[in-house]
């Protein structure tokens, strides 16, 4: 925004002031642009300052102005854009996440079934029973009394 500003205050500078410009070559070899008459014995020559025309710089300006605009845009579309690839991105780490989780429940699922088939193959001749209730004996009056507390839980052992 600065660029157009300054563009403008020194157009109207150069146009209420026309001077001379004189570009000068001294004995070196350099070239000195000055608003006065060369002072050296090197070479000389006027240059001629072209009027200054204010609808072509206002024009110049729209088009600068609009050119930073369409750049805006094509920024904003690229952020845009890099969001979308970055989401599309994370969305096929996460299927192939779930493919991996997926994959390895089966095969987990897969192992355990061969393995109770395994078991059960194995077992077909076994007889399998449930094992009686705990039941705490009855304590006779001659014996001592044990230390022990009895709990009278039972444990069921068997294979299905």
């Amino acid at each position: 925004m600065k660029c157009p500003v300054n563009l403008l205050l020194l157009s109207f500078l150069i146009n209420s002031a026309q001077a001379q410009v004189f570009k000068c070559e001294n004995k070196r070899g350099q070239i000195i642009y000055q608003d006065s008459v060369c002072r050296s014995t090197g070479k000389q020559s006027e240059i001629k300052l072209q009027p200054f025309d204010s609808t072509k710089t206002q024009a110049a300006q729209e088009k600068l102005q609009q050119d930073i605009q369409q750049r805006e845009k094509l920024k904003a579309i690229e952020a845009d854009r890099t969001l979308k690839e970055r989401a599309i991105m994370a969305i096929e780490e996460q299927t192939k996440s779930n493919e991996n989780l997926t994959r390895t429940a089966r095969e987990q699922a897969e192992a355990l079934d061969r393995n109770t088939r395994a078991v059960k193959s194995k077992n077909k001749s076994r007889v399998y029973y449930q094992q009686p209730a705990y039941r705490p004996h009855r304590i006779k009056k001659n014996r001592p009394e044990h230390s022990k507390q009895k709990t009278g839980l039972s444990v069921d052992i068997s294979i299905k």
